[in-house]
């Protein structure tokens, strides 16, 4: 991605440049990756680190239901793998709990793994808040009965 008002390219992953993942050459790329690794390196899911970025314009802006996204989520290729967001990125968008409507996503529960690390290190008041990740981490994802 590039912001031609200041000539830089853009970063929302705090790695270097960060990749339109919506332009259709780029989605065509990834797809055929995906798809390489399922049914030929017999790959049975996949995290996605700071899948954030994947529900990005060109711009950098957010959009309400992102191609890339979605067309992960629907590929009747990738209809049995494991497929899990990380669901932030460095630039502020923190999308845990609401990454996809799709059933096809998981999330990475980041609090979980932090509230288990403080726990086991032996840092105070850590047990209702490990209890909260243990019983489901209600404050983040919601279900409707």
């Amino acid at each position: 991605m590039f912001d031609p008002q200041t000539n830089d390219y853009l970063n929302f992953t705090g790695c270097g440049n960060t990749v339109n993942c919506n332009h259709p050459l780029v989605r065509d790329l990834i797809m055929d990756c995906l798809h390489y690794w399922v049914m030929e390196m017999h790959v049975d899911g996949f995290r996605f680190d700071l899948a954030s970025v994947m529900g990005r314009d060109r711009q950098g802006k957010v959009l309400r239901n992102p191609p890339m996204v979605e067309r992960i989520a629907e590929d009747p290729i990738l209809a049995n793998t494991k497929i899990i967001a990380e669901a932030w990125d460095v630039s502020g968008l923190y999308q845990v709990g609401s990454f996809s409507t799709n059933v096809g996503w998981a999330e990475w529960n980041g609090k979980f793994r932090d509230q288990v690390r403080a726990f086991a290190c032996g840092e105070k008041d850590t047990i209702a808040n490990l209890a909260t990740r243990i019983a489901g981490s209600s404050d983040f994802y919601q279900q409707s009965l």
